[in-house]
C-alpha cells in the first residue's frame, strides 16, 4: 500500500483533518485517527472499506509506480485538451500611461514608443490572422488589451480598429485598464460587446490616491468610480481588483462596506478581488508582504468584519480547492499560465512576448510582427515546452498540479532560468485558508 504522494493532509481542528489529492481532485473530511494512521502508515488498523474507498478516491494506490502512471496519463490527457485551444492575444497599443502608480511593473518602458499606428496596426492584424490560421481549436481566440493604459483619449480609433476587427472575427475581448476614462470609452466598450475590463480599486479614496495619483499628484479615485459606473450602465462586466500589500492591508473593511453602499453588486457585473502583489523587480514596492503571511491578515479582517466576504481571493492554490468545494471538477494545472500555452503578446514596437510581465526583457521575446511575422524559434520553443513534466523538480510535487511550475518571469529573474520551477508557499497558504473555507460553508 502507497500513500500518495500528491495528498495533502491538513488539520482543520482538534476532531477534523481535510484530504485533498491534486492528482485525482477528491477532496474529503476525516478524522483525527484517520489522519494520524494515513501519516505514519499505519494500514492494518484502516479497516478494508475504509482503504477501498481511499482507494478509489486517489488517496492511496497499490505502488509508487501505479501512481506515476496516474501522473502521466493525466499530463496526456491535459496535453490533448491543451493541444485544442485557440490562440489569446495580448495587444499592448502603447506604452505611454496617464498614472503614475507607485509599483508599475513597466516602469520606464512607458516612455518608451509611441502609439501603434495604422501601419502597425495592420502588420499586427495580417500577423494575428496568421497565427489563428496554424491553430486547430474548439473555442474562441481571445483578445486583451493592455498597457501602458490603452484606453487613452488619443488611442480611441486605434482602440475602434481593435474592437471591430475582433467583433467581426467574433472574438472574445476583454480590457485591462486603469478606469479614469471609460466615461468616454464605455459606449464603444459596449457596441463592440466586450466580455469585461479590469480595473484596479485600491482602497477607500486616501489610501488608493497614495498609490495610484495623475503625475500632477491629484488622485484618481473619483474619475475610476464614473467610469465604473458608467460601465455597469452599459452592461459590462467589471473584475475590480484590488493589488494588495501591507500598505492597504487595513483599508480593506472600508472599501468592502463602500462597495456595497455603492450599489455596484447588486447590478450583478462588478466582481471585487484581492490579489497578492510581489515583488516584479522595481525598487518602489516597499510593501510587499509575504504571500502566506498576507493571507493570514486577510483571514484574520474577514473573521472580524463579515463585509469582508465581498472578495474573491487570488492568492495561489485557493481556487482550486474552493472549486472543489462547490462541488466543481478539479482542473489540474499542467503549466502555470498562457503564456507557455498559446499566448502572443503584441507591444507597440513590433515586438512579440510570451509574457506581458517581461515587455522590454530580450529573454522573453519570442518574435517580431514588424516589418514581417519572424519568430525566434529557440526561444518560443523554450516557453512552450515549460510545464510540470519538463521541470524536473516539479514531477515529484505534491503541489505540482495546483501550481504548474509556478510564475515563469520569476523563474528566470529569481530562480536561475526558464527550467527552474517558482514555487509558492502552498503549504502555509493551504493550511490557513482550508479550515476558513470550510468553515464558512459549514462542511
Amino acid at each position: 500500500m502507497y500513500l500518495s504522494n500528491r495528498t495533502i493532509c491538513v488539520r482543520l481542528d482538534n476532531i477534523q483533518w481535510l484530504l485533498f489529492n491534486t492528482l485525482s481532485g477528491a477532496l474529503d473530511i476525516i478524522d483525527k485517527d484517520l489522519a494520524n494512521n494515513l501519516r505514519q502508515k499505519r494500514w492494518s488498523v484502516i479497516s478494508p472499506e475504509i482503504k477501498k474507498s481511499l482507494l478509489e478516491r486517489g488517496y492511496l494506490f497499490e505502488s509508487h509506480k501505479k501512481e506515476v502512471s496516474e501522473f502521466l496519463k493525466l499530463c496526456e490527457v491535459i496535453r490533448e485538451r491543451e493541444s485544442k485551444l485557440a490562440p489569446e492575444f495580448v495587444v499592448i497599443p502603447t506604452y505611454q500611461c496617464n498614472l503614475r502608480c507607485q509599483y508599475c511593473y513597466e516602469g520606464n518602458l512607458q516612455y518608451k514608443g509611441s502609439l501603434l499606428n495604422g501601419k502597425l496596426l495592420s502588420l499586427l492584424w495580417h500577423a494575428m490572422d496568421e497565427i489563428t490560421s496554424s491553430y486547430i481549436y474548439e473555442e474562441t481566440p481571445k483578445l486583451t488589451l493592455l498597457g501602458g493604459e490603452p484606453l487613452l483619449k488619443p488611442n480611441y480609433d486605434i482602440i475602434a480598429n481593435i474592437l471591430g476587427g475582433c467583433f467581426q472575427r467574433r472574438w472574445t475581448v476583454e480590457i485591462t485598464t486603469n478606469g479614469t476614462t471609460l466615461t468616454r470609452y464605455a459606449s464603444l466598450l459596449s457596441r463592440y460587446q466586450v466580455k469585461g475590463i479590469q480595473v484596479t480599486l485600491d482602497g477607500t479614496r486616501d489610501i488608493h490616491d497614495q498609490r495610484r495619483a495623475f503625475p500632477s499628484g491629484k488622485g484618481s479615485f473619483d474619475q475610476i468610480l464614473e467610469g465604473i459606473t458608467s460601465s455597469i450602465r452599459k452592461g459590462i462586466k467589471v473584475y475590480l481588483r484590488v493589488n494588495l500589500d501591507s500598505q492597504n492591508l487595513d483599508y480593506l473593511p472600508s472599501l468592502a462596506i463602500f462597495i456595497q453602499e455603492k450599489g455596484w453588486l447588486e447590478s450583478g457585473l462588478v466582481f471585487p478581488y484581492l490579489y497578492p502583489m510581489s515583488d516584479s523587480g522595481c525598487l518602489r514596492q516597499l510593501h510587499i508582504v509575504k504571500e502566506a503571511k498576507l493571507l493570514g491578515k486577510v483571514i484574520e479582517l474577514s473573521k472580524k468584519y463579515p463585509e469582508m466576504n465581498v472578495f474573491q481571493w487570488k492568492f495561489h492554490g485557493i481556487d482550486q480547492i474552493e472549486a472543489v468545494l462547490h462541488g466543481k471538477t478539479f482542473s489540474p494545472m499542467f503549466r502555470f499560465c498562457s503564456a507557455t500555452k498559446n499566448q502572443y503578446v503584441f507591444d507597440p514596437l513590433g515586438k512579440i512576448y510570451a509574457c506581458w510581465w517581461g515587455v522590454g526583457n530580450k529573454q522573453f521575446e519570442i518574435g517580431v510582427f514588424a516589418p514581417k511575422l519572424r519568430w525566434y524559434q529557440d526561444n518560443l520553443d523554450k516557453w512552450r515546452h515549460r510545464d510540470v513534466l519538463t521541470i524536473s523538480r516539479c514531477s515529484q510535487c505534491k503541489f505540482a498540479l495546483i501550481c504548474g511550475g509556478g510564475c515563469t518571469e520569476k523563474a528566470i529573474r529569481e530562480e536561475g532560468g526558464i527550467d527552474q520551477p517558482r514555487c509558492s508557499s502552498f503549504s502555509e497558504i493551504i493550511s490557513l485558508a482550508a479550515p476558513f473555507l470550510i468553515k464558512q460553508q459549514q462542511l
